[in-house]
Parts: C-alpha cells; structure tokens; sequence
C-alpha cells in the first residue's frame, strides 16, 4: 500500500480507458435520502450502516453492513440512510453474464418451474449476506478505487471476477431467487442481441438472423430493452467506434470498414454527432 500512496493516482496505460461509472463507492450522511432511475441492473453492496429502501411498489426493505441485493434497471428506487454509510454500486453489463459457463439464461432453465414466473418488474428484493471470500474482494476493490484507480478495463474484469465468485460460493438455488426480478423467457433475446449486436448494420438484418419480420422484431426489443433497436444500436456502436479510435492501433479506414461505415466520410460525421469530434481528434485526444 505504501507504494500506491507514493503515487498520486494509479494509471492506466490507455487514456480512453480511464473513465468509468460501472463501479462506485458512496459515502452517505446520516439522514439522506436519494431517488434513482436506474438504466442499468446493480448489485449495491452495504459496505458500513445500514438504510431502508424501497424498489417500485414493493415493501420497504432494511439492510445493514454485510448485505447485498439485486436492482432491475428501468424502476424507482429510493433509499434514506438510518446511520452513515458506505455503499458500494456494480452496475453490470448487459446479459447478466455471470461467468462464461454460467450465465442468467442457465439459472432460469435450471430453476425449479412454478405456476407463477418472476418476471422483470415482478416478485420481490432478494438480499444476501457477503461472505468471506466476496469481503476479501470487495475490500480489494475499495482499497483500489480510494487510491484512485477508475479504470474501465480494470472495472470490466473486476465485475466478471465479481460474477464468478458468486456462482463459485454461493449455492445456485440462492443466486436464483437474487436474480429472480430478471429472469424470464426473454433472457435468451437480450443475451443474443447483446453478444451479436455488432454483426449486423440494420435493424432489418438482425431481425432476420433471429428469423423475426422488422416488425416483430422492433416491437420485442422496445419491450425488453425499454428504447428502439436503431437508438440502441447507435449507442452501442458508438462505444465501440471510440473505444477502437481512442485505444487500438488499427487505421481510421480499417475501423471504418469493419463497423459497417460506407466511407471514411461517414465514419467522420457518425463521430461528429456523437462525440462532437472527428475520428483524428479521439485518436490524438
């Protein structure tokens, strides 16, 4: 540790890799009350304290240091800390991929069939208490974003030793009924969208990988993902797109090519309305 204090900041070799929000420590007063939309799934983690807090229209729920829970994106949720705390968010990626032989889709194939399916929106905040192994990670962690490290590629496979270190010590069963809020028939839509979004350039050609009519497909997608597949697909290409111009080595024309762009022209104006800057201006950043 003393040779992190040494440094004013950990760093990372990519720039563009040194800004995330996936992972976020907040120390809260006694008292405070807050109101989050969230657009993302979190796991939030009770770190020191405890608070109440309430999801959508389900029962007020209090936790206390040493719990953790599941929260859908797309609700309400609002919390009011009852002494000072510190909280710990994950946001995770989408898909809900726990680790790449055990993903959310395998948990609601496996899980014991009931009349009644939780489905997103439904059922009920399922908390669990962190054992030792996750305190050892979870403290890692801490420990490395008080000294500065928030790095994006860090965050990415910090979360996926996260997820591994759920399927590997707590029983499945467990993870079931804490990921039950998202599991659903439609798990296997977003998880295909989600791994294959970057293969197809229309919204027409995706549907048709997923033998679905334009129609068909839009109207799904609006109801899983909450926005329309063109919006959708913009934002994800847009990541992308920077992510190869601020951190990779490859050509302007090459990275043009391979996302589907008609010229280099059109990657410059796809990068000026989404970034506000050319291609060679993420590049030199």
């Amino acid at each position: 540790m003393e040779v992190l204090k040494s440094q004013e900041r950990l760093s990372c070799l990519y720039s563009a890799c040194m800004k995330s929000f996936a992972i976020e420590v907040c120390n809260l007063e006694l008292g405070i009350k807050k109101k989050l939309s969230p657009k993302k799934n979190k796991i939030i983690f009770i770190l020191e304290g405890d608070l109440e807090f309430q999801y959508n229209d389900l029962p007020e729920k209090s936790v206390e240091k040493g719990d953790f829970f599941f929260i859908p994106s797309n609700g309400q949720f609002d919390i009011t800390t009852l002494h000072r705390c510190v909280v710990l968010f994950i946001r995770l990626p989408g898909g809900g991929v726990i680790c790449e032989s055990c993903n959310v889709q395998q948990l609601y194939n496996n899980k014991t069939k009931d009349s009644n399916e939780n489905h997103h929106g439904d059922g009920d905040i399922n908390t669990l208490k962190i054992n030792p192994p996750l305190w050892y990670f979870l403290h890692g962690l801490n420990e490395s974003i008080k000294n500065g490290l928030n790095c994006r590629c860090y965050f990415d496979n910090k979360i996926k030793e996260l997820l591994i270190i759920l399927k590997a010590s707590y029983p499945r069963k467990e993870l079931q009924t804490f990921f039950s809020m998202i599991l659903s028939p439609n798990m296997a839509f977003q998880e295909y969208v989600r791994a294959n979004h970057s293969k197809y350039n229309s919204v027409a050609e995706f549907a048709e990988a997923m033998s679905m009519t334009p129609k068909n497909f839009s109207v799904k997608f609006v109801k899983v993902f909450g926005e329309t597949p063109q919006h959708w697909m913009t934002k994800e290409k847009a990541k992308l797109v920077y992510t190869e111009l601020s951190s990779g080595n490859k050509s302007i024309i090459q990275i043009a090519d391979e996302q589907g762009f008609s010229s280099q022209q059109h990657l410059y104006k796809f990068c000026q309305r989404e970034f506000g800057k050319n291609p060679k201006e993420i590049r030199n950043g």
